[in-house]
């Protein structure tokens, strides 16, 4: 019982010493060596004006970007799903050094990792026909 103790001490310290210790001294030369960095460009250069901001805008992504896009949503809520669930399993193993935080952890770990997880599933399914309605710069994940 006494490792237990040094060893949950320890992790205090280490805890401690990383959320004050460490911010507070790199706060401390932050004003050190700050330069104004500057772009010098000569008067003569002539701006290159063959493309222009709104062709950029206008392209298309192909139907293949977007079911990958999709796809890839559809995976990313899968792994939040696993990474829930192992916070969730994980929360008796925190509960003795800090309990809000499992009893948060088990509370709130299993409804949103099976919400993770029908959404991933549904995504993966569904790419084909989603594809056609979302694009890539829309956000996939439910987390």
């Amino acid at each position: 019982m006494k490792n237990i103790r040094k060893f949950f001490a320890v992790i205090l310290c280490v805890a401690m010493m990383m959320t004050v210790c460490v911010p507070f001294a790199s706060a401390d030369e932050s004003g050190k060596g700050i330069t104004d960095i500057t772009q010098e460009s000569p008067e003569t250069e002539i701006p290159d004006t063959d493309i222009t901001v709104s062709e950029e805008l206008e392209k298309e992504d192909t139907y293949s970007e977007r079911l990958r896009h999709c796809f890839k949503g559809g995976l990313q809520n899968l792994m939040n799903a696993g990474l829930f669930l192992t916070g969730t399993a994980l929360s008796p193993v925190t509960f003795f050094v800090f309990p809000p935080i499992a009893v948060a952890l088990g509370l709130i770990g299993v409804p949103i990792s099976a919400a993770s997880l029908f959404v991933g599933i549904g995504e993966i399914i569904a790419s084909p026909i989603l594809a056609f309605f979302f694009d890539t710069n829309d956000y996939m994940g439910l987390i």
